[in-house]
């Protein structure tokens, strides 16, 4: 076979040659691309999973300086209310003010106790399981006063200015007979919540 002969063949049938080269182009062409094809779609689908993540962190970013701005405010309420250990003298008269108030009960002693450690949110400050910026700050207190006295009094620690809880309650009867028999003794641990001294 010579060229002449292949050349005469192609000028006779010109669409069928054309045909076979352009089949064999496209196989060799679907081969090439059929290799890199799962890399190239598993690359695609990363980059729209990072596309669809920062479209929801954009649309979900909207208003962060107003939420910021929110989340400083009620910070600043809470560390209002917090109590702080070494101001053992401001912290006993805030138990000593609900004896001057008229309806409520006669406040015998209120003790801050000393620092213990605990579980987890009671631990003494620096020890495993101590919370960063708060401390609780646990309270010993007696009063007396009628049922609705004490009840009053609950209720004043529980919505009072500082955040507190009481850990355990006791009730005695001063008294059987005459006028104490309607007094009540009252034993009470009391937790605040204290902000740590270095958290100022």
């Amino acid at each position: 076979m010579d060229v002449q002969f292949i050349l005469s063949k192609i000028k006779q049938f010109p669409v069928a040659v054309g045909s076979v080269v352009l089949a064999i182009l496209l196989l060799v062409g679907w081969y090439v691309r059929g290799r890199g094809l799962p890399e190239m779609q598993a690359t695609m689908e990363e980059l729209e999973k990072e596309v669809r993540l920062i479209r929801a962190n954009a649309d979900q970013a909207t208003g962060l300086e107003d939420d910021l701005t929110a989340l400083q405010e009620l910070v600043g309420q809470i560390d209002d209310r917090l109590m702080v250990r070494e101001e053992r003298a401001i912290n006993v008269q805030y138990f000593y003010n609900f004896d001057l108030e008229e309806g409520l009960v006669d406040i015998i002693s209120v003790n801050q106790m000393a620092v213990q450690g605990g579980g987890p949110g009671r631990g003494a400050p620096g020890q495993p399981g101590a919370p960063t910026n708060y401390e609780l700050i646990t309270f010993s207190a007696q009063a007396q006063g009628t049922w609705d006295e004490v009840l009053q009094l609950l209720y004043r620690l529980r919505n009072g200015d500082k955040i507190m809880r009481i850990s355990s309650f006791s009730m005695t009867p001063k008294g059987t007979v005459g006028p104490d028999a309607d007094i009540l003794i009252v034993d009470l641990r009391i937790e605040a919540v204290g902000r740590l001294p270095d958290a100022n």
